[in-house]
């Protein structure tokens, strides 16, 4: 193989992140890595599925709904642990229900009847995360007032600030390295809830990508933490490692999706 495409389908304020760890692996394995930036997110999955990218981050819902086919088109490498005391040295994340820290929003329940903004329909963080939380709860999805496709957290975020929507859900490592980045608008949001832990988005390989080389990469990612080179490397990330994972530890997940399709939004 000339070459290993990676592609990443998580909020692109981490491209940064990983693309300094698919240099490591590079390095590490002397085989080249080519981080693919120029497709949308639909045919970034659609060439994973197929094979034509070897290698990605994704969302932790496209993977359970990837591997529920036959044969199942990916399979698990490993997944980051962030360094934050949120995430208690655990491969979770969380989703932050945020609203405009200038408006009279204290907590969810003074959501009731409040416009909702989220990224797009197959993220979890963004949309099942709070569809999944409602059925919790016992409400429906009539429970806000609108319901609003953004395109992207960064987007959600924009129109929070802008007063556009009330309120959004908000993966918490997307917006921890967001609030890093632009610092002066932290003050200018408030969390009012917080839901999770969820599994950790996965990092997976195609199944065409041979065995051997699927082993390699996963043992060079459970084992950065361990390494000179890695370690140097990771201090300069919010990740404190990659952890081993198993598709049962997505079961969660899982019950959380079959639980957010009683609820049903009406999306504007």
């Amino acid at each position: 193989m000339t070459q290993i495409l990676f592609t990443s389908c998580i909020a692109p304020n981490q491209d940064d992140i990983w693309s300094s760890i698919i240099a490591y692996l590079a390095e590490q394995l002397e085989l080249p890595f080519t981080f693919v930036s120029d497709l949308g997110w639909a045919e970034r999955y659609a060439a994973l599925a197929k094979g034509e990218i070897q290698v990605a981050a994704i969302c932790g819902a496209p993977y359970v709904r990837m591997v529920a086919q036959t044969p199942p088109p990916v399979e698990l490498l490993a997944a980051p642990v962030f360094r934050a005391p949120l995430y208690d040295e655990r491969p979770v994340y969380f989703s932050d229900v945020l609203v405009n820290a200038e408006s009279n929003f204290h907590g969810f329940d003074d959501l009731r009847g409040a416009s909702f903004a989220f990224n797009e329909v197959g993220s979890f963080s963004g949309y099942e995360a709070m569809r999944y939380f409602l059925a919790s709860r016992g409400e429906e999805g009539s429970y806000f007032g609108s319901v609003l496709q953004s395109g992207s957290h960064a987007q959600s975020l924009q129109m929070v600030l802008n007063r556009q929507a009330d309120c959004a859900a908000i993966d918490s490592t997307m917006l921890e390295q967001e609030l890093l980045t632009h610092s002066a608008i932290a003050p200018k949001l408030r969390v009012v809830e917080l839901i999770g832990p969820s599994p950790m988005l996965p990092w997976v390989a195609s199944p065409q990508l041979d065995s051997d080389l699927r082993a390699r990469i996963r043992h060079e990612l459970t084992t950065m933490h361990e390494t000179e080179a890695g370690i140097h490397l990771l201090h300069a990330t919010p990740v404190a490692r990659f952890a081993p994972v198993s598709d049962a530890d997505y079961n969660p997940m899982r019950q959380m999706l079959a639980a957010a399709e009683r609820v049903k939004f009406a999306i504007s």
